[in-house]
């Protein structure tokens, strides 16, 4: 579905389960990490699996992932499943582990099974990511909500979504996970920006998985961090048609400003079939509710920037029609106000002018009053 964009001036790997049988039907995710000035390190997975499937996760993701570099034991282990999205359920879980001490630290996990049916995946499936730490600084390279991207194509329309991750300097690229043949036909990861993109052309070519609705193309790639930290994601899109039941339609938000203002606005979004909608708050990256507040009444939204510093936060909105969930993005550009140059000399106000302009009318005028003709 087409995304429409306004300008204003996390996460398993994937999911480990116990049995074959039991990890026959993953359908995507990614693991995020980030760590402590004692480099203690929290993982932060979200995995999506077939509709009715979901409990297949709960055996404990996390806790085996495979490490470089001596970590320590798991601590700290949850997991969850959420059932809201007709279309798929999604896993979402955290962990902690200790690192030993500085160094770049990679994490893997590789099992069988993806879903089965996909028009360019099958078998197998490898997620990875890695973790830099200097030894004495807490560092989050990479932040975002891989459950806030939306995968749902229709047929013949334009496929436009971000993966709206936080970071200085990250890059995108589209690198095939195991188990992927080739991305779908047309897909396109802009490498600065992470926005993902497929033509109408190209959609207008899909067909559907008969096995397992919902996981037709497979799509991956990593996203980067200039501290050789990364993230890969792995996902599937959800083919549909004009006549479908489709997701509900936000439109992302994107507000540029100065550290210290505070944003007031309102969350815009539609159903394709007319159907009410349910509001809610899915995720905020760098900011928590002392800082966004979010109507789910009136959309209204309220974010105070005063306690920040500059950089890029986000706070990603969805909204049910009772089935399905769409999600739209609401991002804050925040920069430093420029100091004044003391050399510089200051250009007269309007006010000024206007004051300056009035006294020489008044002089003039007194000239001519005492002028004699």
């Amino acid at each position: 579905m087409i995304k429409r964009y306004i300008q204003y001036v996390f996460l398993v790997c994937l999911t480990i389960t116990t049995s074959i049988a039991n990890a026959s039907h993953f359908r995507g995710g990614a693991i995020n990490a980030e760590v402590s000035a004692n480099g203690l390190v929290t993982l932060s997975q979200t995995s999506f699996w077939a509709n009715g499937d979901g409990n297949d996760f709960g055996s404990g993701v996390l806790n085996r992932v495979n490490w470089s570099g001596g970590v320590g034991g798991i601590q700290n282990f949850s997991e969850s499943i959420n059932t809201s999205d007709a279309r798929f359920e999604v896993g979402t879980g955290t962990a902690q582990f200790q690192l030993p001490g500085a160094g770049l630290y990679s994490y893997t996990y590789n099992t069988c099974c993806r879903v089965s049916g996909g028009q360019n995946f099958s078998g197998s499936y490898n997620v990875e990511g890695a973790i830099s730490w200097d030894g004495i600084t807490a560092n989050a390279p990479i932040l975002f909500d891989f459950a806030s991207v939306s995968n749902e194509v229709v047929v013949g329309d334009a496929y436009n979504q971000n993966l709206n991750a936080v970071g200085v300097g990250l890059t995108y690229d589209q690198a095939l996970n195991v188990g992927i043949t080739s991305q779908p036909p047309g897909f396109v990861v802009d490498p600065v920006t992470g926005l993902m993109q497929i033509d109408g052309t190209d959609t207008a070519t899909y067909m559907q998985n008969t096995a397992n609705d919902g996981a037709d193309y497979a799509f991956s790639g990593n996203i980067k961090a200039t501290d050789g930290s990364f993230v890969q994601y792995d996902w599937v899109l959800d083919v549909v048609t004009a006549a479908s039941n489709l997701a509900p339609d936000l439109t992302d938000i994107v507000i540029n400003g100065l550290v210290g203002d505070i944003f007031n606005g309102t969350m815009v979004g539609n159903d394709p079939e007319g159907n009410a909608l349910t509001w809610f708050v899915q995720s905020l990256i760098g900011i928590d509710l002392t800082n966004f507040i979010f109507d789910i009444n009136t959309q209204a939204f309220s974010f105070d920037s005063s306690s920040l510093t500059a950089g890029t936060y986000i706070a990603n909105i969805g909204a049910s029609d009772g089935a399905l969930n769409g999600f739209g993005a609401i991002t804050f550009n925040l920069s430093n106000a420029q100091p004044k140059d003391p050399t510089t000399v200051p250009e007269p106000s309007a006010i000024m002018l206007f004051l300056i302009a009035g006294l020489a009318l008044s002089f003039t005028n007194k000239k001519n009053t005492n002028a004699k003709f």
